[in-house]
């Protein structure tokens, strides 16, 4: 699995989704580049498992939010606070996000 592997091999960061929806500032100041990766974990039981793995591609600069590959439905890509956090609807809330900056 990608998060077992790479984990190894990259700097990581992980935070509830609620977590970045109400810090998201403050985590667009880590060492996130275009081309690193952002994993949606799901819980199960009492630990996460990756459910979704996207790539960075861009940035939302005046919102300081990533703009990451969607490849489902028509959509291109999309930031994560207006598809994970917000349209979500609550959805996500209880899910992690792990950011892999690829060194």
């Amino acid at each position: 699995e990608f998060n077992n592997f790479w984990s190894d091999y990259a700097t990581t960061f992980e935070y509830k989704v609620t977590e970045y929806e109400t810090d998201h500032r403050t985590i667009y100041s880590n060492s996130i580049l275009g081309g690193d990766v952002v994993q949606l974990l799901k819980p199960v039981l009492w630990w996460y498992e990756g459910m979704h793995t996207m790539i960075i591609v861009g940035y939302d600069v005046p919102e300081r939010d990533f703009i990451y590959a969607a490849h489902s439905s028509d959509t291109k890509d999309s930031s994560i606070l207006g598809n994970i956090c917000n349209a979500s609807n609550g959805k996500y809330d209880n899910y992690h996000l792990k950011f892999f900056h690829i060194t």
